[in-house]
């Protein structure tokens, strides 16, 4: 679990990796999986369940609580990121 100290620093850096995506062009669904995944995780939840119907996106988010999204935060991303990123449609 994250420590107390250092939330207003996360939340910081999820809103900026936000902003990294949009201007990236990820496709939303996916980025939005990916952020919900550090808020929870920074939140102090242990409620990880994917919130999405799209088998990519749930493949990746089982896929990184197999990795622990502890490493997620300190930059270690699953590979079923990526695959999600090239089967989801992105945004115009």
């Amino acid at each position: 679990m994250p420590s107390p100290g250092h939330t207003k620093e996360t939340d910081r850096d999820v809103g900026t990796n936000d902003g990294k995506g949009k201007a990236k062009k990820m496709p939303n669904d996916v980025l939005i999986a990916f952020v919900q995944l550090l808020t929870k995780y920074t939140a102090g939840s242990t409620d990880y369940l994917p919130d999405t119907p799209i088998r990519p996106i749930k493949d990746a988010i089982t896929q990184h609580l197999a990795i622990g999204v502890s490493m997620m935060a300190h930059g270690y991303i699953g590979k079923g990121w990526m695959d999600a990123v090239s089967t989801t449609q992105h945004p115009t």
